[in-house]
């Protein structure tokens, strides 16, 4: 059985405050100024190779490289920010891990899914592959990207043997749907407006592609839960429309608003730290942390206009989420 067998990660040390940002940028996009937290981004002498040679060693320790490493049959490079358009470059990144000369290598590219399609291609074989993903994305000043995207890189060991997590099952459709763009030669992104993509996109793309993936797996009876796994953030499902939406931001703000005098705007006893947030986690807690649709017959049964609302009450920040499909 093929599955992962080992990680690794690397992200840089260098931190860009989102409130730097925000400050520079506030003669334009006033509502940035408040952001919090901070983005890691790669030092001058870094790039996603590097970073993916990082997170490889991270996921490959070594005592002796060239021996410790030659096992490896494959290595998958994915990113959208290679620095060579016409080298392997995943190349560069095996000579650099030393691993053998008589392996395969692949560079993945010109999509924000090339990490995710190297994982499941390595996951498919019966090889030991190693993925590397990595990316150093350059974003427009003051937009969301900026604030959201940070630099980082991630490895992947998939192979047989002492097997610590396995594919169950995966399903993927091809649509050319336009969320965002960038030509060959620009420097960033055209994203088109984030309701498009929400309506047009993910709600009419993504429930046919969970139907697939219960149909693959033999799932005919069962739920999909949803969770977010913070206190300042949570998830709403409620009708799609943009006034409904304005009035769950206004009346969230109306019952907990910023400058109340809450308890919990002084420095924490356990950690020293100052807690400022504290509307963010009462908003959490009155609209939940987590939702559960039921699956019938093989495919999620949803209202056709219930639109599952991720909230993010005190960010932008990196946020983790968990997505459990239950059933038999």
């Amino acid at each position: 059985m093929t599955g992962i067998t080992s990680f690794g990660a690397y992200i840089p040390r260098l931190r860009l405050q989102r409130q730097a940002i925000g400050e520079a940028n506030a003669w334009f996009a006033p509502g940035n100024a408040r952001a919090k937290g901070e983005r890691a981004m790669a030092n001058w002498d870094e790039d996603s190779v590097t970073m993916a040679v990082e997170a490889g060693r991270d996921c490959l320790p070594a005592a002796d490289a060239i021996a410790d490493r030659a096992f490896i049959d494959a290595i998958y490079f994915a990113s959208t920010s290679m620095p060579f358009a016409d080298r392997q470059n995943g190349g560069i990144a095996a000579r650099a891990l030393s691993l053998s000369e008589n392996i395969s290598s692949f560079d993945l590219t010109a999509s924000q899914r090339a990490g995710t399609s190297a994982l499941i291609a390595a996951l498919e074989g019966r090889k030991t592959q190693l993925v590397l993903a990595s990316d150093l994305r350059k974003a427009r000043p003051a937009s969301e990207a900026e604030l959201v995207q940070g630099d980082a890189a991630a490895a992947i060991l998939v192979g047989q043997g002492d097997i610590i997590a396995r594919c169950i099952g995966s399903h993927s459709v091809t649509v050319d749907f336009v969320d965002h763009f960038r030509a060959t030669g620009a420097d960033f992104d055209y994203a088109w407006e984030s309701r498009w993509i929400r309506d047009e996109g993910y709600a009419k793309i993504v429930p046919p592609v969970l139907d697939g993936l219960f149909r693959k797996t033999g799932v005919k009876q069962g739920m999909v839960n949803v969770t977010t796994c913070h206190t300042s953030s949570g998830l709403l499902v409620t009708e799609g429309i943009p006034c409904l939406e304005e009035d769950i931001l206004t009346h969230f703000s109306r019952i907990f608003p910023e400058d109340e005098n809450y308890h919990h705007r002084r420095y924490l006893d356990y950690d020293g730290r100052l807690g400022f947030n504290a509307e963010t986690h009462l908003k959490s807690i009155l609209g939940g942390i987590s939702c559960t649709f039921p699956i019938e017959d093989g495919k999620l049964v949803r209202g056709s206009r219930q639109t599952i609302y991720f909230m993010e009450y005190d960010g932008p920040l990196l946020r983790t989420y968990m997505v459990q499909v239950l059933g038999e």
